[in-house]
Order: C-alpha cells, then structure tokens, then sequence
C-alpha cells in the first residue's frame, strides 16, 4: 500500500467517523424529544383525565380502552388510570361484541378482553348464543356417547366372534389393507411381492389392531412362523 492509498482510507475513516458523531448527537436528541412528548401525554392523561373521573378509574379506563372514538393508546390509558401498560388488560371492564344468533336469531354478545378481538372475523365461529350453543353441545355429546357405546359394541363383537368369522368382516379387510399399504405390498421379512399374507403378531386388541399388532409376510414366511414358531428376524414373537 503507497502512500497516496493510505491517506485516501484516512480521509474516508475521518468521514465515517464525522458522520457517526452526527449519527449519535441527532439521535440522542430525537430520544430527548421523545421523552419530553412522552411526559407530555403522561402529564395530560393524570392531570385532566383522572382528575375528571377520580376514583372511578375503571371506567375511566373502559371509556378509554373501547368506547372512545379514537384509538387511545393503552399506554396513554394506564397513565390515565394509574396503572402500567400491561395492567390495562386485566383492569378495565370486559366489553362484548354484538352479533345475532343462526338459530333462535336472538342478539347475544361476545366477551372479548383486547381490542384485537373486535374484528368480525375473530367471531365469526361463535355463531350461536349461549342457550342454543348449550343445547348443540348437548345433542352432540349425546351424540359422541351413542357413538363410543355403539364402537365398544362392534369391538366386543369383533373381538368375541370365531376367528374364521372374523377374518371374513369389513374390518378385518379394511386393516389388512392398511397393513399391506404400509409394507409397500410387499414381505417384512424377505421383501417378497407375491402371495403377501398379514400376521397377526398378538390378538390383545382383536378388533382395534394397532399398526404394530400386525406383520406383513409372504406365504412362505408365514408358513415358516406356523411350522417352526419363529420368523426369520426375531420381530418379539407372534401368537
């Protein structure tokens, strides 16, 4: 490096560092600036606005929070009523959102706890009131029973029947299916494509299998477990 090449970096770093100063000196002012528009609000909000509502505070901060015209905020509604920014949230009162229910057609208000929940669309799931809402969760709880209850019997059915039954149902070939799905159609033990069999490893669940509950093997695997009592791989014994 000549030296021409060094005082050219020289007097770029001289720059940079001109420049950083300016950099820091405006943006300590801006902060200075903020600080007194920030003291400002918070002087405004105690000094008039609590003054005007005096201990009722909570109201003040309902009126402020979601029925004002404008959008205050929350910060400017803490300093209003005394509390920090985050306490806002839990302080005012909970306001509600008016909509008409699809069933009885009554009007019915939603609770909400943040402002971000006025939109429409964050209640456009809650379409009933509360009497109708109740009555659908009971119809479909009953529902779910019968459901379970009829389930439980199908399972002890399937579970209780001969095994050759069992073998001809629509769920057994409805699992088997799945099975031979998951082994790609093919053996688990040699890879084998043809003639694929499944096995039931354990019979504990006869009706409710779980994937694994079941081996995917071809006729000669399957026949080798039966004659000799094992597979090729120990898979942790079938019955």
């Amino acid at each position: 490096m000549n030296g021409d090449e060094e005082n050219k970096i020289d007097a770029a770093i001289e720059r940079i560092a001109v420049l950083e100063k300016a950099y820091d000196e405006l943006e300590a002012q801006t902060k200075a600036q903020l600080l007194v528009l920030k003291e400002q609000i918070r002087s405004i909000a105690k000094a008039e606005l609590r003054a005007l509502y005096g201990d009722e505070q909570k109201y003040l901060g309902s009126v402020l929070y979601w029925h004002h015209k404008k959008w205050v905020a929350v910060r400017t509604v803490g300093d209003g009523i005394g509390l920090s920014e985050h306490s806002v949230y839990t302080w005012v009162y909970a306001a509600e959102y008016k909509k008409k229910c699809v069933t009885c057609g009554a009007e019915f208000g939603e609770p909400m706890s943040s402002r971000g929940q006025m939109g429409a669309s964050w209640h456009s799931w809650r379409t009933q009131c509360p009497s109708c809402k109740q009555k659908a969760d009971e119809v479909s709880q009953r529902k779910l029973t019968a459901w379970q209850e009829e389930r439980a019997r199908n399972i002890e059915a399937l579970r209780t029947m001969p095994y050759s039954e069992y073998l001809q149902t629509d769920h057994w070939r409805e699992v088997r299916r799945r099975a031979q799905k998951r082994a790609g159609f093919r053996c688990e033990i040699c890879n084998n494509p043809e003639g694929i069999q499944v096995h039931h490893r354990t019979y504990e669940r006869r009706g409710e299998e779980r994937n694994d509950d079941l081996i995917v093997l071809c006729e000669n695997c399957h026949r080798t477990f039966h004659e000799n009592g094992k597979l090729v791989r120990d898979y942790g014994g079938a019955s």
